[in-house]
């Protein structure tokens, strides 16, 4: 009852100001769904190109964890799928030795290229060109590897 003893030509001020809010909060809330739907849809264009493509493509994490592979790069090293490749390279490591993976994230950091052995599910080993784009945190530091892998020779 705070309001009675308001002139009426403020109450109705007030009520327009009201009203023009939550215009403009429904005209944002249809402006981020809009961008939201956007944002869906190239993520799904985007998705769809990297599974799409026949070149094995991949994530590293800056400690060599694999972080993401499309389907060419699982039949690559022999896995029925993608998912089964994460789980398992995972436990086994995605390169054939732990020297050989740092050698390969180092020459990574500093040309974008590096030749490695890369660990097959059956438990040979395949001979690959790597070739990355770094991403870096603030400090310089690769955060990440973004992987195009190129077989070089038949698998051993």
């Amino acid at each position: 009852m705070r309001d009675q003893h308001k002139p009426k030509q403020q109450l109705i001020n007030e009520v327009v100001a009201l009203r023009k809010q939550i215009d403009d909060l429904k005209e944002s809330g249809s402006a981020r769904r809009r961008v939201e739907d956007a944002l869906r849809a190239s993520e799904e264009q985007y998705r769809s190109l990297i599974e799409g493509l026949a070149a094995p493509v991949g994530r590293i994490g800056g400690g060599g964890e694999l972080q993401v592979v499309n389907p060419a790069l699982a039949t690559l090293l022999g896995y029925r799928s993608k998912g089964e490749m994460l789980e398992l390279a995972g436990i086994l490591g995605v390169f054939a030795t732990r020297d050989g993976e740092r050698h390969a994230l180092r020459e990574l950091d500093d040309t974008g290229e590096a030749a490695a052995r890369l660990r097959r599910k059956d438990g040979g080993t395949i001979t690959v060109r790597l070739r990355a784009t770094v991403a870096r945190d603030l400090d310089g530091r690769a955060q990440r590897f973004d992987v195009v892998v190129i077989p070089d020779v038949l698998p051993d």
